[in-house]
């Protein structure tokens, strides 16, 4: 998954493999570099620390200095640094250490949990900073410090885990496809109402220049020929006051934020309206809707066509039965499996009853189909029932 100019995901590629190994991970990222990043530069690849990921990216040299970088997601160090630790409070001092904007202020957080734990601040300063804190990344993020947003994507396709391989196909095309249509509708929308900037920058933009009349911000220029201004904040509630040095022509705030992500700060815009300059201008062509729109509009997607059209396939897919996966987890039993799928009907999915037969006899092969149908029976999945029944005598 990758950002659009309307800060929303866009889906890149999709892969069916048996398991999250260093193998699957380094065939996917080897595709990715060939046939989506190849000749790019200052990719960057944000995931978590699964050292199959880690070891995967390490023969991958699209997702390596000078061409890209590798940085983690800050979510999963927090997470994993409070497995480790057990403590609410350091663990919220690591992600605001991850997240500060200047390295004096990622520096004071340090020293506040190596005061309260030296083996936590140790664990945390063992791991490159460039990966996981924002003032250390030099703007490859865009701002962008966690995988929530791309996670969250994957509830849309969740209802299509269980069913055969080739329906998991064709809703995963279906569905991409149809995202990029709808996104497309959207930007000529915006092209015919000639809106230069989208909505969700446009916001981003209109609650810095709230934050920056509603808190008390003082501006004093240096330099109205280059624009710039020093900003002195002092907040309701708090005895201190902060400077920062903001420099317009050159889109810079020393807060750190402007440079990394191409979006203002608040401090910009308090400037913006001391030289009387309309914030909007600073945006970033990358935010335009020209930009988004050439994003949707280059997707080419084609009717798969009738399966009997399709060429002869150049490769075969065989079974190696040496390599049998080994079932980790809780096992999957009549009871589990019914249970899961009343849960899905009961929030409207149907998706997930589509091929319901097919689904329940792969997952018990051994059991016979009135032993199923009783189970479903049991549960009250009548609807469900009815489509095994159906799908059985057939």
């Amino acid at each position: 998954m990758i950002i659009d100019a309307n800060q929303q995901i866009i889906p890149l590629a999709f892969a069916i493999v048996d398991e999250e190994t260093k193998v699957a991970w380094r065939w996917f990222l080897r595709l990715l570099s060939k046939h989506i990043v190849r000749g790019m530069w200052g990719v960057c690849l944000i995931s978590d620390r699964h050292i199959a990921i880690i070891k995967a990216v390490e023969s991958v040299p699209a997702f390596q200095e000078p061409l890209g970088v590798h940085r983690f997601c800050l979510r999963h160090i927090a997470s994993n640094f409070n497995s480790r630790f057990k403590c609410v409070e350091l663990k919220d001092l690591c992600y605001n250490a991850g997240r500060a904007f200047t390295v004096f202020k990622f520096n004071q957080i340090m020293e506040q949990i190596k005061e309260l734990s030296p083996a936590t601040f140790a664990y945390l300063d063992s791991i490159d900073r460039a990966k996981w804190t924002f003032c250390y990344d030099q703007g490859f993020r865009c701002g962008i410090m966690t995988t929530n947003m791309f996670e969250c994507f994957n509830g849309v396709l969740v209802g299509a885990r269980r069913l055969p391989i080739t329906v998991i196909v064709r809703i995963t095309f279906q569905r991409t496809k149809n995202f990029f249509m709808e996104r497309e509708k959207l930007a000529i929308k915006f092209q015919w109402t000639n809106q230069r900037f989208l909505d969700n920058i446009l916001n981003l933009y209109q609650k810095e220049a709230e934050e920056g009349v509603t808190s008390r911000y003082t501006v004093d220029s240096y330099n109205n020929a280059l624009q710039i201004a020093s900003v002195s904040t002092f907040y309701d509630g708090s005895k201190t006051s902060h400077t920062y040095t903001v420099k317009l022509s050159t889109r810079e705030c020393s807060c750190g934020k402007w440079s990394f992500t191409g979006i203002s700060c608040s401090h910009a815009a308090a400037v913006c309206r001391h030289f009387h300059f309309e914030v909007s201008e600073l945006v970033h062509v990358v935010y335009s809707t020209q930009t988004y729109a050439s994003i949707y509009s280059s997707a080419l997607f084609l009717p798969l066509g009738d399966e009997e059209e399709w060429g002869e396939a150049s490769f075969m897919l065989t079974h190696d039965p040496e390599r049998r996966i080994k079932h980790r987890g809780r096992d999957v039993t009549i009871e589990s499996t019914t249970r899961w799928i009343g849960r899905k009907l009961a929030r409207g999915n149907i998706i997930n009853a589509i091929g319901v037969g097919v689904q329940i006899r792969d997952l018990h092969p051994d059991v016979d189909d009135l032993t199923v149908l009783y189970a479903l029976y049991a549960h009250n999945l009548f609807f469900v029932t009815v489509l095994y029944a159906h799908d059985l005598f057939l």
